[in-house]
């Protein structure tokens, strides 16, 4: 195990060639049953189980093998087992519908208190840490670590293979029959490794033109290469989305460029009339209340930052799509958008179902 001096940062050696995720497991934030837990608090002592849903029963189905806390959240990565329950999980998380963290503490191995109706934690020992499809905090989300493997054999697969060479290697090589090559060349692609990047910047010289990406480290460590971009493709059909949704083109992007160490492009909005939901987005963006942008890219080139620090460098990556995105939004976002008449079911999807 590594720790460094402060025990702000543990790992512990594992497998990389396993599946691997990574994401927040703590904040500050107020989960939806009154608690709030101090980052800095956290105990780190590695390795860690990783549950399905808190299913002790279950059992584990992974190991947190490395840990990071700051004054503002836990950061943690954690390998999948390559066993059925594993790979059961890890499907869930491939189609992207198993996407939260929570967390499960020692008995009696916490400080706490109550104010104002919350239970404050200031110290606890992480006991587990579980996937969630509904986390109680909504800032624990996590996503498949670049830097591990992409794909899991099923288990049954895994053992067969293991018995032919077993036998091949007691008996020598079986006759089994050649493949058809007359089957070999198609190639399906689907963006599975897509990876998808926010950055909450200001506006540039003119009132549509963003900031797509820059080189800044996010909170996952991750640093994009500005100089790295390949934009041929998209160019072809730089279609501007809403949310990442491929069905709710909200205009489309141009003069797409690199310029002064950061990735740059002008949205140019669907003519209002198009449909009534994408009038409402376009009117959001155009008050300044939807003003983050999300890229979408296939990593083609990157490797692991130097040193201990967590997260991958991006060397090269193609652009795959770029989306206008909401941000945690405030009371007087909500109020300008009653104002301007955007509908209650637009509210909801752009701010995620938070009223006043």
């Amino acid at each position: 195990m590594f720790e460094d001096k402060t025990r702000r940062i543990v790992r512990c050696d594992y497998d990389k060639r396993l599946c691997t995720i990574e994401g927040i497991a703590v904040t500050a934030r107020i989960t939806s049953n009154k608690q709030s837990f101090n980052p800095l608090g956290c105990e780190l002592s590695l390795p860690v189980p990783l549950l399905f849903d808190h299913d002790q029963k279950l059992g584990a189905i992974g190991e947190v093998v490395f840990a990071r806390k700051s004054e503002t959240e836990v950061f943690i990565r954690a390998t999948i087992f390559p066993d059925e329950a594993g790979y059961a999980v890890w499907q869930l998380i491939k189609i992207g519908g198993l996407t939260g963290l929570s967390v499960g503490i020692g008995y009696g191995q916490f400080h706490i208190f109550e104010k104002d109706g919350i239970d404050c934690f200031t110290k606890f020992k992480l006991a587990e840490v579980s996937v969630v499809f509904d986390p109680g905090n909504k800032d624990c989300r996590f996503r498949i670590y670049p830097g591990g493997a992409q794909k899991m054999v099923h288990p049954s697969k895994t053992k067969a293979l293991e018995t032919i060479a077993r036998l091949n290697r007691k008996y020598g090589t079986t006759n089994r029959q050649k493949p058809d090559k007359r089957r070999g060349n198609v190639v399906h692609k689907r963006y599975d490794n897509v990876i998808h990047k926010k950055l909450a910047s200001d506006k540039t010289n003119t009132d549509l033109d963003f900031v797509l990406s820059d080189s800044s480290i996010d909170r996952y460590g991750d640093i994009v290469l500005c100089s790295g971009w390949v934009l041929d493709s998209f160019k072809k059909n730089p279609i501007a989305l809403f949310a990442h949704m491929g069905s709710f083109p909200v205009g489309t992007w141009s003069n797409l460029r690199v310029s002064d160490g950061a990735l740059r492009g002008t949205l140019e909005l669907a003519p209002l009339g198009t449909s009534p939901r994408i009038d409402e987005i376009i009117k959001l963006i155009g008050a300044g209340i939807l003003k983050a942008v999300s890229v979408g890219f296939n990593p083609l080139k990157f490797k692991p930052r130097p040193g201990d620090e967590p997260g991958i460098i991006y060397l090269e990556q193609e652009l795959v799509e770029c989306s206008v995105v909401s941000v945690p939004a405030n009371s007087n976002a909500l109020v300008q958008a009653k104002k301007l008449g955007v509908s209650a079911e637009t509210q909801a999807l752009v701010f995620k179902n938070r009223r006043i």
